[in-house]
């Protein structure tokens, strides 16, 4: 690609707290987090407007809107996906997807540094978690059994992790230097972000907004079973 795109949108929504972004190149314009589920659907609509109001005052085109893709919650990724698709049609703009832990990992390492490996831990339940390991813009997080993920750890030696969680912040206490996420997401919003955005942008194709599909989903089979009626 010949460069970044000049604004940009951002649409993070797969956990909390949910994070909203308009950046000129990697300068933000507009930055919201919101804190709670059920504000997101009352917040996101409010947002997009306010984007729409700054960029006709800057006398520039959306040109793409990023959202995240997941890993994350059900519902939240598939709010965040459909008002950036929606948003991009009604645009013109075209889409660039990114993975939440990267852009989490990209915002820890913004100020740890990467002078060791630097890895990102999210809950995927069901025995498994979510890992990154930090790398050029691009990468994407995978889905590993616990045990599997704590031997890729000790295999790495000395390494930083933002652990999406307590439970798992203890689990690897031992194994690595852990920061909480929650630290990461109070740089997320900032220019770490824009930075990130503004990187991936120069390696990832932008796509059309009917291709953009939430990752990470899980089938779950639900068999309902009724009891034989009479003469069947």
């Amino acid at each position: 690609m010949a460069g970044a795109p000049k604004l940009i949108v951002a649409v993070d929504t797969v956990t909390e707290p949910a994070t909203l972004a308009l950046f000129d190149g990697q300068r933000p314009l507009l930055v919201h987090q919101i804190f709670g589920a059920r504000m997101v659907l009352a917040e996101l609509g409010n947002f997009l407007a306010r984007v729409v109001a700054v960029a006709a005052g800057a006398g520039e085109p959306i040109s793409s809107v990023a959202v995240s893709v997941g890993p994350g919650g059900f519902s939240g990724s598939r709010i965040g996906v459909a008002a950036a698709k929606s948003f991009a049609k009604a645009r013109g703009a075209r889409v660039l997807v990114f993975d939440h832990l990267e852009a989490l990992g990209h915002a820890a390492a913004a100020e740890l540094g990467r002078d060791r490996p630097l890895v990102v831990l999210d809950d995927a339940r069901r025995g498994q978690w979510h890992m990154l390991l930090m790398g050029e813009p691009g990468s994407s997080s995978k889905t590993l059994d616990t045990l599997e993920c704590e031997r890729h750890l000790a295999a790495l030696g000395p390494c930083r992790v933002v652990a999406c969680s307590e439970g798992i912040a203890g689990r690897v206490a031992g194994l690595a230097q852990v920061e909480l996420a929650a630290d990461a997401f109070a740089r997320l919003a900032g220019s770490p972000l824009g930075a990130y955005l503004a990187s991936l942008a120069v390696v990832r194709e932008l796509i059309e907004p009917e291709s953009v599909e939430v990752r990470y989903v899980r089938e779950y089979e639900a068999v309902a079973k009724f009891p034989p009626r009479d003469g069947a």
